[in-house]
């Protein structure tokens, strides 16, 4: 929860050190908590401007996002493809998508015009 905190605070620093720290930790069965954490991980990775790394999780995030039913689960999917469409350009972030469009069945943010 800390890092979640940090998260909202735009402190990725210290919000990654500690989301790492429990989604290694964390029960893999618990896929609604595994989605929503590695959503506020990709957001910190947004946040320090590593993209590649932050797309590489949003996939997984995505890939687990499809196996709930959950209506945050696919508000936080949205934010994070919100805040990689930018990006849409870069590589790991049109696997993103490509995931995203597959798997979430939540709408394409719009590109800001």
């Amino acid at each position: 929860m800390a890092g979640r905190c940090y998260t909202e605070l735009r402190k990725p620093d210290r919000a990654k050190r500690l989301l790492t720290n429990a989604l290694s930790r964390y029960n893999e069965s618990l896929v609604r908590e595994n989605t929503l954490y590695l959503s506020w991980l990709a957001e910190d990775y947004v946040q320090l401007g590593d993209i590649e790394h932050a797309a590489d999780i949003a996939v997984r995030m995505a890939a687990l996002a499809a196996r709930t039913n959950s209506a945050r689960t696919d508000t936080r999917l949205r934010h994070i493809a919100k805040q990689l469409t930018r990006y849409k350009g870069t590589p790991s972030v049109t696997d993103f998508f490509d995931v995203y469009q597959a798997a979430a069945n939540v709408p394409l943010p719009r590109q800001a015009e």
